[in-house]
């Protein structure tokens, strides 16, 4: 059985909150801070993110016309994130950070923080995963779930390149702040409507889980936790599983919440 890391001084059998030593850095082998405090560690793992998967944004820029929506959903997709390999310690955590969707779940199971704000998305990850650490500092967490890209959909429309180009920096990130943990990267759902502008919105939304599914496959210990086929029957998306009063077409009532819970 594998012993729990310091991430204040690195240093196996004790946790960060009862270290009694100085911090160190394992990473530029320096006392005075931590590897997760680290800004050489930080700064290599962004570059890291970015080199590894230009040829995948440049792709996701260069595609513009998209596959049916029957030829998208016929992919595979991984087990419900949450469920499998669970540590049955009380000290061991899963973390959550979405958006408004993911305030809407209520009740979830006591060994999951959901670091989940309305109105989040991935320009200010940044901030909600600083949060997300500070809350988590004592505890080993098992798994990450992010759940976000709905709201950056609305800021950058068909700008997906710039998206794609967050959700790398998102995962570099989560990966820097928990190494040992195992990530879930959530495909952005629809939005309900027919619209001309909420399918423009849908075909982004689309394009850039395409992205998502390739980023998944090529990064070690990232799964592709597919929430977007869930709202979908046939190719046409299940307006019962959305909230009737909201006229934006983007919040899930309590239907769509369990479809959510099932899988994060």
């Amino acid at each position: 059985m594998n012993e729990r890391r310091c991430y204040n001084c690195a240093a196996i059998g004790h946790l960060a909150n009862a270290c009694p030593n100085e911090a160190y850095c394992s990473y530029c082998n320096i006392n005075g801070n931590s590897r997760r405090d680290c800004e050489s560690f930080k700064q290599d793992q962004e570059n890291q993110g970015y080199s590894k998967h230009g040829p995948e944004i440049i792709e996701g820029r260069q595609e513009t016309k998209l596959d049916a929506h029957s030829d998208t959903h016929s992919v595979c997709d991984n087990d419900t994130f949450s469920e499998s390999g669970k540590n049955d310690t009380t000290d061991t955590l899963n973390v959550l950070i979405g958006a408004s969707n993911c305030t809407r779940l209520g009740e979830t199971d006591e060994n999951l923080l959901n670091a989940s704000k309305s109105g989040a998305n991935f320009e200010n990850f940044t901030q909600i995963l600083d949060i997300a650490v500070q809350k988590t500092d004592s505890f080993k967490v098992d798994k990450v779930a992010i759940c976000l890209g709905t709201n950056d959909i609305s800021k950058h429309k068909d700008d997906s390149d710039q998206i794609n180009l967050l959700v790398t920096k998102a995962v570099a990130q989560v990966k820097s702040a928990y190494p040992e943990s195992h990530v879930g990267l959530c495909s952005i759902i629809p939005r309900k409507g027919n619209s001309a502008q909420i399918n423009r919105l849908n075909q982004s939304a689309t394009s850039v889980n395409k992205f998502i599914r390739k980023l998944c496959a090529r990064e070690d210990n990232v799964d592709y936790v597919d929430l977007e086929k869930l709202f979908y029957k046939n190719g046409t998306i299940i307006r019962s599983m959305f909230d009737k009063a909201d006229n934006s077409g983007v919040h899930i009532n309590t239907e769509g919440a369990q479809k959510y819970k099932q899988k994060t």
